[in-house]
């Protein structure tokens, strides 16, 4: 931990990772997964973030997405109101979070309760089609705001939790689908593919062969941009890297050939060497 935070400060926290095998776990109980590594860095990184409401999630808050969703951005007017947001005055910034590169002017409740038409990436009022934006499984950010709905003033939860984004986009996040959110200051190796970060930390901890083996140390460590450290058992790390990932039990190869032979039958026979 106290690794993970010296980078933040050096660094940023979008610079930082920290990842591990394990995700399943209890928030109270140290082991090395991330339901308790997120849990004691969100402790540390973030300790005065204003709860959003009906979830978690703070402001401030390190949150990965688990969804493929393509998300219809709201007009300005049809935003709601601000509940609350880290470009408010006094509000208290989390660790290693800057609002540098934020693109947007922040109106406070009192005065007019929507950013400005014109610095709204939803376009506002505008006519034609709405903008939309495509967020998969995977994608990292920072909760930068939330918005409750006027009109539903005993709505539990936000109507738009506005997010951004590690790819450098800014979003609308839809409140009812909060479920979908989760803590990201610490990510599983296997949400964790697919992205890469300055500085990542890597506990390794032995498991199965089928779980943990060469090819789950290699995505680990290939996150890394600048920096890897590795924490492990000496020992467990030389058997996770002697052992082969298994093979796969799938018929993939023989469907496709299958399918291939339905839509071309007149086609050639495929090589002796192609066939599996």
């Amino acid at each position: 931990m106290n690794e993970y935070l010296d980078r933040v400060m050096a660094d940023g926290v979008t610079s930082t990772l920290l990842v591990m095998p394990k995700r399943k776990g209890s928030r109270d109980k140290p082991d090395w997964n991330t339901t308790y590594a997120n849990s004691v860095l969100k402790s540390k990184l973030n300790p005065a973030g204003i709860k959003i409401p009906g979830s978690s999630m703070a402001l401030g808050d390190r949150i990965i997405i688990r969804k493929n969703m393509t998300i219809e951005q709201p007009a300005s007017d049809d935003r709601g109101r601000v509940g609350a947001s880290l470009l408010m005055e006094g509000v208290q910034l989390p660790m290693g979070f800057s609002l540098d590169g934020l693109t947007k002017t922040f109106a406070p409740p009192a005065e007019a309760t929507t950013f400005d038409d014109d610095l709204n990436s939803g376009g506002g009022g505008g006519g034609g089609e709405p903008p939309k934006e495509r967020v998969v499984n995977g994608d990292t950010g920072t909760v930068i705001e939330y918005l409750m709905d006027p009109l539903n003033p005993k709505m539990a939860a936000p109507k738009w939790i506005r997010l951004a984004l590690d790819d450098g986009r800014e979003i609308d996040y839809p409140g009812a689908e909060m479920t979908y959110l989760d803590h990201a200051y610490a990510l599983t190796i296997h949400s964790a593919q697919g992205s890469e970060c300055k500085n990542v930390i890597m506990v390794a901890t032995g498991g199965s062969a089928d779980f943990m083996n060469q090819n789950m140390l290699f995505t680990g460590f290939s996150r890394a941009k600048e920096t890897l450290s590795i924490h492990g058992d000496p020992r467990e790390l030389v058997k996770i890297a002697r052992t082969p990932m298994p093979p796969r039990n799938t018929a993939l190869v023989e469907r496709v050939i299958a399918m291939a032979e339905e839509m071309n039958p007149d086609r050639e026979e495929l090589p002796e060497e192609m066939v599996p």
